[in-house]
């Protein structure tokens, strides 16, 4: 809570090598690797690094100090062309136009073929079929992620292979 002055432990585990454990408080987070204080100070931490994380910590990420933790290691290239989340490749019309309205062209290299305008949904029961016009863009899932995190990074404190496992208040300071 701003202001508080209430301390939270943050317990985050090593998807790498970092493990940590860190604490955050409104006015003097801590944070710990191996049981080592170590001085920082943020006043917003986001988990995840995925399209909404890093583009909010890119947005916020000029009047706050922001820590934008990811387990994924997005801070190296992709062990394989297949994206390390569950979620798919393709770019809704509607996530397109956000892009646009924020100044941001998807780049080329993040872009993957086949590149569909139309789809063919089938009912096989019924032998029906109807083809529709879509404008979603098949993109590289992971390589997305990277070029966000990587548009956020100039402006936060990007942690890639940490992990959030528990928050815990502090004994007699609540969170």
């Amino acid at each position: 809570m701003a202001g508080s002055g209430a301390h939270t432990e943050w317990t985050a585990e090593s998807c790498g090598s970092l493990p940590v454990l860190a604490g955050m408080s409104a006015s003097a987070p801590s944070f710990f690797v191996y049981g080592v204080r170590l001085d920082m100070s943020f006043d917003v931490v986001i988990i995840g690094a995925g399209p909404a994380g890093s583009t909010l910590a890119r947005l916020i990420g000029t009047r706050y100090r922001v820590l934008l933790v990811e387990p994924r290691r997005l801070d190296r290239p992709a062990p394989s062309p297949f994206p390390d989340v569950c979620c798919g490749g393709l770019l809704a019309p509607d996530a397109q136009a956000l892009l646009s309205r924020l100044g941001l062209g998807l780049p080329a290299a993040v872009l993957v073929d086949p590149q569909l305008f139309s789809v063919v949904a089938r009912d096989m029961p019924s032998g029906l079929s109807r083809s529709y016009q879509r404008f979603y863009m098949n993109m590289d899932r992971g390589r997305f992620d990277r070029w966000l995190a990587e548009l956020a990074a100039p402006r936060v404190e990007l942690r890639c292979g940490w992990r959030l496992r528990r928050v815990e208040p502090v004994a007699g300071e609540g969170f």
